[in-house]
């Protein structure tokens, strides 16, 4: 259908929390890549990323991302070894793909992956 981006009804961050949250697109978890440090770190006993940001006067800033994996149906992958985070951006060669942000703290990409794999998500509020 053209679409590159989640309809709200469709971005699970949208659907949850309301308001004006919804999932960060593309874009945003590049410009977040190539805008921050990525740091392996632990914060309450859950191991994951500390992602501050290198930009001046934003130095001070940081998220946290859980290192969560993955799960498909009962199997689950990588807990604590790795994040793999739904954008609401579309593969528009297939409707049935999504874009996600994949970490292993030593390297980041962007990849595609079929939308029914229970990766986690991080919802942004502009």
């Amino acid at each position: 259908d053209g679409k590159t981006v989640l309809e709200s009804a469709d971005d699970a961050a949208k659907v949850y929390w309301g308001g004006s949250w919804r999932m960060p697109t593309t874009e945003e978890w590049k410009e977040l890549i190539k805008n921050c440090d990525f740091e392996r770190t632990e914060l309450y006993g859950v191991k994951g990323c500390r992602v501050t940001s290198t930009k001046n006067g934003y130095t001070n800033n940081s998220i946290f991302l859980p290192l969560a994996g993955y799960c498909l149906g009962d199997f689950q992958n990588g807990e604590e070894a790795e994040c793999c985070y739904w954008s609401s951006s579309l593969d528009t060669n297939d409707p049935n793909y999504a874009c996600y942000f994949h970490t292993t703290v030593v390297s980041t990409a962007r990849y595609n992956q079929e939308r029914y794999y229970g990766f986690s998500i991080r919802p942004v509020c502009p």
